[in-house]
This record gives C-alpha cells, sequence and structure tokens, in this order.
C-alpha cells in the first residue's frame, strides 16, 4: 500500500520515488528489485522510503494508480471541452496519453516483467468509463424497439 501524501512537497518526494522505481524496473524484473535498491537509487534512506510506501507492492501500486489518476485527469479535460465526441478523438486521445513519457515506459516494464495485468488490479478507484464510454457516442434518446 502506499500512503496519501497531504503537502506539495510529499507529494512531490513520493513522485520521485516511483520515477526512481519506473527507472530501475525499465532495466529488471519486478521481482529482481529490492526496497533497498529502489532507496539507493532514489538516493534517499530506507527509513525515508517506509514514509510513503508500506513494500515494494505499494510502489508498484502509488505508481499504476497516480499514472491511472493522471489519465482520469487528462479525460476530464477534454470532457469538459469537447463538443462532440467521436470514436476517432477518443482513440486518438487514449493512445496520445498512453504512447508519451513516461506512461510508455511504465507500460513497457509491466510487459516485461509480466505485470501488465496489476494495472486492473489496482484501478479500482476509476471508473472503466473513464477509458472508454460507449455511451457517448449514442444519440441521447432512448433507441425504439421494433414490433
Amino acid at each position: 500500500m502506499y500512503k496519501r501524501c497531504k503537502t506539495k512537497h510529499s507529494i512531490s518526494r513520493q513522485r520521485e520515488i516511483e520515477m526512481a522505481f519506473l527507472n530501475l524496473l525499465t532495466n529488471k524484473h519486478y521481482e529482481d528489485i529490492s526496497v533497498c535498491e529502489i532507496s539507493d537509487f532514489a538516493k534517499i534512506p530506507r527509513k525515508a522510503f517506509y514514509r510513503y510506501f508500506e513494500n515494494k507492492e505499494g510502489i508498484l501500486q502509488g505508481l499504476i494508480s497516480h499514472t491511472l489518476q493522471g489519465y482520469k485527469e487528462y479525460c476530464d479535460q477534454f470532457t469538459t471541452t469537447a463538443k462532440k465526441r467521436t470514436i476517432k478523438t477518443e482513440l486518438t486521445q487514449f493512445f496520445s496519453f498512453w504512447i508519451t513519457e513516461p506512461r510508455k515506459t511504465l507500460l513497457n516494464a509491466l510487459i516485461k516483467s509480466s505485470l501488465i495485468d496489476t494495472m486492473l488490479k489496482f484501478n479500482k478507484g476509476i471508473p472503466i468509463a473513464y477509458f472508454m464510454d460507449i455511451k457517448r457516442f449514442f444519440p441521447d434518446e432512448e433507441p425504439s424497439i421494433a414490433k
């Protein structure tokens, strides 16, 4: 589990540790990375790691959750400004988010460590509608049923 930070400084510090972990994850499998190694790479005392994360799974959960939250915020900005949504704009939005750094690196690292399913496990707080809400593409009226 990761700990929810309240101050800008602690939020920033937590993200720095997550980015250090992501950097390690690009070169090594998840199972081969230790908390000690993450702390060393982030240039923090191991004790400081535990201020932000309970364990190694916690940092993975934090990294994924913060990335998915970023996607939700990214989608929200388009939802409020777009007059008409299409499948093309929806897919363009989706891929433009996920193919840019550091998300692209995260996906590649998760695939390499066979952890891509972990994104679904940690996705409990964000409804699937943020990833693709099919109802957006249908007319507002209810479809009539032919008799």
